[in-house]
């Protein structure tokens, strides 16, 4: 029976960890063609309002749907500069973050001018910070699976052979590796901007 549980914990833990890591990695799959969309629509209309109105009409994974969520806002007369700066802060996409930051709200306060040297530069420079991201989730995968599941298992399988726990206890074990494996992926989640060396200065409230 406790295996059974244990079993069923585990299952749980990895699906979480499964669906944190496949949104990023989703959504940072569709990203440079989205920021290419973005910066489009701005050279042509400078309007933040339609970039939210494509975007949510667009075929995006999670991104187009979170944009849905925005028109709807919007139509509710919120400000589109506040709804993207709210989308850039809790979106899982580095990538579409530093775009909004580095690009779309310097070019919507007219503190840099619209210029292909600029995009370039700008696409070089969030390509260049992706990669580093993509590095880092790698080994942030690796750490959560020994963390949740290779460490917990192999201690507890030693712990056992040598006697220093009873078979009984087994049943709770698994109520200890889901608190691990929830204390690791919001770990993780808190570190996803930390360890790339970014803030949210850039984001006014």
């Amino acid at each position: 029976m406790g295996t059974i549980f244990f079993t069923i914990i585990l299952l749980i833990v990895r699906k979480i960890k499964d669906d944190f890591f496949s949104q990023i990695l989703e959504v940072e799959r569709y990203s440079d063609l989205i920021c290419r969309e973005i910066s489009l629509i701005l050279s042509v209309t400078n309007s933040l309002s339609l970039v939210i109105e494509f975007i949510a009409h667009g075929n995006y994974p999670i991104v187009s749907f979170e944009f849905r969520e925005l028109l709807k806002e919007l139509n509710l007369g919120a400000s589109p500069d506040n709804l993207l700066k709210a989308f850039a802060k809790d979106q899982p996409s580095e990538t579409i973050r530093e775009f909004l930051l580095d690009y779309v709200f310097p070019l919507t306060r007219g503190e840099i001018k619209p210029s292909t040297n600029f995009r370039f530069d700008a696409q070089w420079r969030i390509r260049s910070t992706f990669d580093s991201y993509l590095s880092q989730i790698e080994g942030k995968m690796s750490l959560f699976l020994s963390l949740t599941t290779i460490v917990p298992v192999t201690i507890s399988m030693l712990l056992i052979i040598f006697g220093y726990i009873s078979v009984d206890l087994l049943f709770f074990l698994p109520f200890i590796f889901f608190i691990l494996g929830i204390i690791a992926l919001e770990i993780l989640n808190a570190g996803k901007i930390k360890l790339l060396g970014g803030d949210d200065s850039g984001i006014e409230n």
